[in-house]
């Protein structure tokens, strides 16, 4: 399934763009909170898989930033709590979807 051309976090939309951020980009995707764009560079995320993974990375970051929890966080910090997010949290949530849908 593609991606959409936008997504809600806590109430913020933020537009998606498939796009490098800048040139020369070598990054799987960012996030311009300011901007309120998720870029997915389709150069790096060579697959739909990759691009979905990304997204659901950079939604993390969002979320964050939203909450205003991303404004302490040193980058390090922000980076570790969004792959706990992402590997750990993420995956629970849908698998629990799953099962209650089922």
């Amino acid at each position: 399934m593609p991606l959409p051309k936008s997504v809600e976090v806590g109430g913020v939309k933020f537009r998606i763009q498939r796009t490098p951020k800048a040139k020369g980009d070598e990054d799987f995707g960012e996030i311009d909170t300011d901007r309120r764009v998720i870029y997915i560079n389709p150069s790096v995320c060579k697959t739909q898989k990759a691009e979905w993974l990304t997204l659901k990375h950079e939604v993390a970051h969002a979320a964050l930033h939203v909450s205003g929890i991303g404004y302490v966080l040193k980058h390090k910090d922000e980076e570790a709590l969004v792959r706990m997010l992402e590997h750990i949290m993420i995956p629970s949530l849908e698998k629990l979807t799953l099962l209650e849908h089922s």
